[in-house]
């Protein structure tokens, strides 16, 4: 079996439709009856890993380019079909506005208990997507004195990937310490993944 193979295989199974179509290729239908099963599952518990930087393109490292401390990131959770139709990008640093967010996410479960006295949250969204293998990520956060600069990433996949033909809304939500932030940006980077 080949890695192709392999890859379509996967893609297949963990998407449920049967249908694939290139990264490149016709945006399918919005399903019939609304927005479709909303993922509760978690991301990782810790940072993700820093990627390399895409030739041509900023570093990972632009959020810290204006120098300070690089915070500590925890991922609260990581969705691929959220109920947030637009990109948004946002700091939350009150559990009446997280709850709102939060239903307004659509995720199932429990809404993760923070403590806003320790935490804020940063929540970031990309909105509708014609297909999979498309998410958005905080990938850094620095502070210099009472500001924050918070580096976002947008992963597509290349004109070489497979993805499943199914309309996404990924969404991201990390949590990062709250002491002394006053003022916040975000610093914005794309990425095209190769699948070669």
């Amino acid at each position: 079996m080949t890695r192709r193979s392999l890859a379509l295989l996967l893609a297949l199974a963990g998407c449920n439709s049967g249908r694939v179509t290139p990264a490149g290729g016709p945006a399918p239908a919005a399903p019939a009856g609304g927005g479709g099963p909303v993922s509760t599952a978690p991301g990782p518990t810790s940072a993700p890993a820093p990627t390399p930087p895409t030739p041509g393109g900023p570093s990972p490292s632009a959020a810290g380019d204006k120098g300070g401390d690089s915070l500590g990131i925890r991922v609260v959770g990581q969705w691929q079909y959220a109920r947030i139709e637009d990109a948004r990008r946002l700091v939350i640093q009150d559990p009446v506005t997280w709850t709102r967010f939060w239903n307004e996410l659509g995720a199932d479960g429990a809404q993760p208990v923070i403590d806003f006295r320790r935490e804020l949250l940063v929540a970031v969204t990309q909105g509708r997507q014609p297909h999979g293998g498309i998410d958005v990520a905080v990938d850094r956060v620095v502070r210099s004195g009472g500001a924050l600069t918070i580096g976002v990433v947008e992963r597509s996949p290349g004109p070489d990937c497979m993805t499943t033909e199914v309309i996404t809304h990924p969404a991201q939500v990390v949590a990062v310490p709250a002491g002394g932030v006053k003022s916040w940006s975000f610093v914005e980077r794309k990425e095209i993944r190769s699948c070669q």
